[in-house]
């Protein structure tokens, strides 16, 4: 899970269905969910990409960006 104070939302990985879910904390739901490669099982935030999210997947070496 990826907290993102700034926005106001937080991200979780989906293994189970190949997405990252986005959850609006205003709304207390999720708001989007983003479809991955495979796996999610994790993700990262940089503060200067405010609207990039980058997953990693469990059976690759290098994450891949959306």
């Amino acid at each position: 899970m990826e907290y993102v104070p700034e926005l106001k939302k937080f991200y979780t990985s989906n293994a189970h269905d190949n997405t990252i879910g986005v959850v609006d904390l205003k709304q207390m739901k999720v708001i989007k969910k983003l479809k991955t490669e495979s796996k999610p099982d994790g993700s990262t935030y940089a503060a200067p990409f405010t609207n990039c999210t980058f997953p990693t997947s469990a059976g690759k070496r290098k994450p891949s960006s959306m």
